[in-house]
């Protein structure tokens, strides 16, 4: 089974020429109406998020900060909201859409999934994402992800997708590649973190690849 698609809609361009658009919800509609998987909620990262986006950066900061430049970055609480201030402007622009993670029934704040560099002209976007240490190694990110690039696919009218891991980024590398991903080639040294230059492997998702293995259709 291949990823659903979706009907564009179009509207004229600079030229006023008809061009197909990605159909970028309002934050306030998912605000209002997040996005469920089995365990957990992925709703847009807001204000309200800032104190608990850095206290999880900071629980788990020995972790992150092997692989993800910006965790270097993030000092202080003040920066987390302008982190997040940023994202809502992004999201508003069409530029980027940040989502937090949460387990149903529960405030706690696990982690980030996002689909940067959105590029309406190619239907493109570069996913991300992070999830706090406590809450890695029980498939919470693998669902969260699933979910995401079906909204990606079925709602935003993606065509595809890319993500980038650490070559030596292993359990990264594996969670992309069980996501359906295709390895595409490496981008040498492309990221110097921590004092030493990381190598990417570099992968896409196409809405016409196939489901990866065990995924279902999640309710709306």
């Amino acid at each position: 089974m291949q990823h659903g698609g979706c009907a564009l809609k179009e509207s004229p361009d600079s030229t006023g020429r008809h061009a197909l658009r990605l159909r970028i919800p309002q934050r306030v509609e998912l605000l209002r109406s997040p996005l469920f998987s089995q365990r957990l909620v992925i709703e847009p990262l807001g204000s309200g998020c800032a104190s608990r986006f850095f206290r999880s950066v900071q629980e788990s900061r020995t972790s992150l900060e092997q692989w993800l430049p910006w965790v270097a970055h993030v000092q202080d609480l003040e920066g987390c909201r302008r982190y997040v201030d940023s994202s809502i402007l992004d999201w508003n622009g069409g530029n980027a859409l940040r989502f937090a993670l949460r387990p149903r029934g529960d405030a706690s704040f696990l982690g980030v999934v996002s689909l940067e560099n959105l590029n309406q002209a190619h239907r493109s976007a570069d996913l991300g994402y992070w999830l706090h240490v406590d809450w890695t190694g029980k498939g919470l990110m693998r669902e969260g992800l699933i979910r995401i690039v079906d909204f990606a696919f079925s709602s935003l009218c993606l065509h595809r997708i890319r993500v980038a891991a650490a070559l030596e980024n292993s359990k990264s590398r594996r969670l992309i590649e069980r996501l359906g991903f295709v390895e595409e080639g490496v981008s040498r040294q492309a990221e110097r973190v921590q004092g030493r230059w990381l190598t990417h492997a570099n992968y896409s998702l196409l809405v016409t690849d196939p489901l990866p293995s065990g995924s279902e259709r999640p309710s709306r």
